[in-house]
């Protein structure tokens, strides 16, 4: 049978796919194989095109590293050939790491050639020369200090790049995001009107509460072409929007500005203003996805729940669902506990959606934003504690000016000197609290704040709903969901027309006649309200 040969070619950049590595690499290969009386195997795929091998990407994320499995299942076979061009294009690593991968190949009987030297490496051939090894480890060895200069090089040229950058504008790349061109790498960036219009879309809609996906579906129904193309086309290919493109366009900073550097490192180094801003940062923020407070269970696309993960049994504690359904063409859904449905006796009883959310609606309305903030309990006490703390440090100032004074008028130093630096330390953990109860102060102004803006938001857009022509209605029932999400922490619900008795020690739980059903809706600064949907709004203390 005629002996394989695989021809592995790899090169580390897009652009050298411009140039004639790749044409070289495989005319060296298909050559070889001939003159050798070798079948070349085009079956696997063996390129790796814009992979480095200098820190072993081609061998952990790359076609090599599926090859060497091929080998180590027995799909390639022993004796084979493994035509690369030079060993730099298996590995540039560190040479431990390189003669590894370059051992386990020999170790598994396949036979490497190196085209550019007419090398021949086998383990018969290392066993009876093992000179051959250790030309091998030479060449790793050039391999990798080569790259690593490099590497040092790029990082140098790159760090004075990033500072000219922040301290004069200096243009770093001229790759750039899509809505902008640089036609001189020295000269100043352009706008594109057309899709700066699609990306201020994208985040009006994101901030309206419209998913990556609906957002997506909704740019390709209007033909909007994606930015997105093949990056080792000749020709570019046109995709259309996904999720992935949506996220990189909402989450990039650089509509804002900036160029956002190292991305992979802990803290990334930002460069503002190095971009013509084309979103105001308030839009930026306002639109960009909140933490996900839970896991399990997919939104509908028709958005029929605004209380997704917030829902329980005030009975069993247990989940609330909604199962959607149509009667007569009309949408009716009902909450139920899922405790319930198991069969684990919960109390409680099927509850109209629509009758519910009308019902929470109707109580976001009416209600007093004054009520659900606690000035009293946390505003004015938080304010106490910063004020205290800075009467502290006061305090501490006068006598540390005090000691000073002693020691200028020639007291015992060595006590004085000591107290001195008592109240210095003392002091610097005095900033360190201040800082922490100014931090929690402004964290609670600006909660009451975004508490004021999302109640007032939900009505706003609430009644946008019920206006006769809402042709965004999806739209702004994700938006009201998002608001309500992020002032709700979470809603207890009583379905079963009776709400729960005080639970006294050592006394079973009670159940109150009244057939009035209830909720009540945990605020996420800690504030509960008791909803009787018939009744007054009473607070539950």
């Amino acid at each position: 049978m005629t002996t394989k040969a695989y021809s592995y070619i790899r090169f580390s950049t897009p652009e050298q796919m411009k140039g004639d590595s790749l044409r070289r690499q495989l005319e060296k290969s298909q050559l070889y194989a001939a003159e050798h009386g070798l079948e070349l195997d085009t079956t696997l795929n063996m390129r790796d095109l814009g992979v480095s091998a200098f820190r072993k990407a081609n061998v952990e994320k790359g076609n090599l590293g599926a090859f060497i499995q091929a080998i180590e299942k027995g799909i390639v076979k022993p004796g084979s050939h493994l035509l690369v061009e030079s060993l730099d294009r298996l590995s540039r690593a560190e040479v431990a790491d390189a003669l590894r991968i370059f051992l386990n190949i020999i170790e598994h009987e396949i036979v490497i050639v190196t085209l550019a030297d007419n090398r021949v490496y086998s383990k018969d051939s290392i066993n009876k020369n093992s000179v051959e090894l250790i030309i091998s480890i030479a060449i790793m060895m050039r391999s990798h200090d080569e790259s690593l200069t490099k590497s040092v090089r790029r990082q140098a040229s790159w760090k004075q790049a990033k500072k000219l950058a922040a301290e004069s504008g200096k243009k770093i790349t001229r790759k750039v995001p899509f809505w902008l061109s640089l036609p001189d790498k020295n000269g100043e960036f352009v706008v594109k009107p057309d899709e700066v219009e699609v990306v201020r879309q994208i985040f009006e809609w994101a901030k309206s509460g419209l998913g990556y996906l609906l957002i997506s579906k909704r740019l390709n129904e209007r033909g909007i072409k994606s930015p997105a193309g093949s990056t080792y086309s000749t020709e570019r290919v046109e995709r259309g929007w996904g999720t992935s493109s949506v996220a990189y366009v909402i989450n990039s900073e650089a509509v804002i500005g900036n160029l956002v550097v190292d991305k992979k490192a802990v803290e990334p180094t930002v460069i503002k203003g190095y971009y013509p801003a084309i979103i105001d940062e308030s839009l930026f923020y306002a639109a960009r996805p909140r933490p996900k407070q839970s896991k399990g269970g997919r939104a509908s696309p028709a958005k029929t729940n605004l209380f997704t993960h917030l829902l329980h049994c005030g009975y069993c504690r247990g989940l609330m669902q909604v199962d959607a359904g149509k009667v007569n063409g009309v949408r009716r859904s009902n909450m139920v506990c899922q405790n319930g449905r198991r069969g684990f006796g919960c109390l409680a009883k099927p509850w109209h959606y629509e009758q519910f959310e009308e019902s929470f609606l109707t109580f976001v309305r009416e209600v007093e934003v004054s009520t659900l903030v606690g000035r009293k309990n946390g505003n004015v006490r938080l304010r106490d504690d910063v004020d205290g703390v800075r009467g502290r440090i006061t305090d501490n100032d006068a006598r540390t000016k005090a000691i000073t004074s002693a020691i200028e008028e020639g007291g015992a130093l060595s006590p004085l000197v000591m107290r001195l630096k008592e109240l210095e330390a003392e002091r610097l953990e005095l900033e360190i609290e201040l800082k922490v109860k100014s931090l929690e102060l402004d964290d609670y102004l600006h909660s009451e704040s975004r508490l004021n803006q999302s109640i007032e938001q939900i009505k706003v857009l609430y009644a946008q709903i019920k206006a006769e022509e809402c042709e965004d209605r999806v739209i702004l029932r994700y938006a009201i969901a998002d608001h309500i999400a992020s002032i709700v922490d979470s809603i207890e619900v009583f379905s079963a027309g009776t709400m729960l008795a005080p639970f006294e020690a050592n006394a079973d739980l009670g159940i109150y006649p009244d057939p009035v059903r209830s909720f009540t809706v945990k605020f996420r600064n800690g504030m509960l309200r008791l909803v009787q949907p018939d009744g007054e709004w009473t607070i539950k203390l």
